[in-house]
């Protein structure tokens, strides 16, 4: 019979430790019922969404849906967010992002910009349900790292990625394919 560590906080465990940690959940030989349910054992399962190809914006300051960056969340569902986005911009237009959440949720957490000339901004958490703006240059490739945790409210809905240029240009501005967001369903 399989063996089981027992979980104490604080503590510290080997990655070759890790798979033993909570194996008495996992192994039907010591009773395990997971049933497949999204809300058991969903942090073994994150919900994987990359972008399948480029998608542009040009001449626009509406914020519109992203065709791919969504998380579909029950009510009142906890999870914990990340999100790299991977876009092109022009200076005059920069990009600018928002998340869309269900009646109530709530949304906070930590961004980073990554542009490939070596220049890294951090910023204090934020409340990622109101706009954020990023981009400074004219970016060939710029990234734009979000962590996060959702907290809902009681209303099931879809915790959605909108963005578009801060400033009207012709010229285009890309969400890239490769973008994606990984979350774990944690309560």
């Amino acid at each position: 019979m399989a063996e089981s560590s027992e979980v104490v906080a604080n503590a510290q465990a080997l990655a070759s430790e890790y798979n033993n940690l909570r194996k008495d959940v996992l192994d039907p030989t010591l009773g395990h019922s997971h049933t497949g349910a999204v809300d058991e054992g969903a942090f073994m399962n994150p919900v994987v969404v990359s972008k399948a190809s480029d998608e542009t914006v040009n001449n626009s300051t509406a914020l519109q849906d992203d065709d791919d960056l969504l998380l579909p969340v029950g009510a009142n569902e906890i999870w914990v967010v990340e999100l790299t986005i991977r876009f092109t911009t022009h200076t005059d237009a920069n990009f600018k992002y928002i998340f869309t959440l269900p009646a109530a949720g709530a949304f906070k957490g930590i961004d980073t910009e990554l542009v490939t000339d070596t220049t890294l901004d951090y910023y204090a958490p934020v409340d990622l349900a109101t706009e954020q703006v990023q981009g400074t240059a004219t970016v060939t490739d710029a990234w734009i790292l979000v962590k996060g945790v959702y907290v809902g409210a009681g209303t099931a809905g879809n915790v959605q990625l909108q963005w578009a240029q801060q400033a009207a240009y012709g010229g285009d501005t890309k969400v890239l394919k490769g973008s994606y967001l990984i979350a774990h369903k944690v309560s």
